[in-house]
């Protein structure tokens, strides 16, 4: 898995998720026909990802999970599904600032994580360790995206 920790951008290309990292665009000497091919094809990967966010009828929420758990399961149909489940046990929990209330934030982290272990720590041999970078991932989505509730 790419460190995030550099400056990079994520795309989705049809061959699965893509880090470009930031690199050559500080390069004094540039190759221009490169980096707008580059630009293009950037561009076509955002088209895409719009297009199936639209096509699937996901919120930015559900669309940012479902994109973190096909980087680490690939693209599987029973993820759709299963990031539809989660959002419907969590739509109960959320409501207009609930991230910055402590007890309701520790709520939804906890489904989180129960939804995550349930679901994938014996079926996709997940370890606890990946098991707590995608539920904090996860949350990292919600409160991100929190102002939709």
């Amino acid at each position: 898995m790419a460190s995030l920790t550099k400056k990079c951008i994520l795309y989705f290309s049809p061959n699965g998720l893509k880090y470009f990292e930031d690199v050559q665009w500080r390069e004094k000497t540039r190759d221009f026909e490169a980096i707008y091919l580059q630009g293009v094809e950037l561009l076509k990967s955002i088209e895409f990802l719009s297009s199936r966010k639209k096509d699937l009828g996901l919120s930015d929420v559900g669309f940012s999970v479902l994109l973190l758990l096909e980087e680490k399961f690939g693209s599987m149909k029973q993820l759709e599904n299963e990031v539809s489940e989660l959002l419907s046990i969590l739509d109960g929990l959320l409501f207009p600032g609930w991230e910055v209330q402590s007890s309701a934030r520790k709520r939804v982290e906890r489904e989180i994580r129960l939804f995550l272990r349930r679901k994938f720590l014996k079926e996709k041999g997940l370890s606890f360790e990946e098991l707590e970078y995608l539920s904090q991932k996860c949350l990292e989505a919600l409160v991100k995206h929190a102002d939709a509730y």
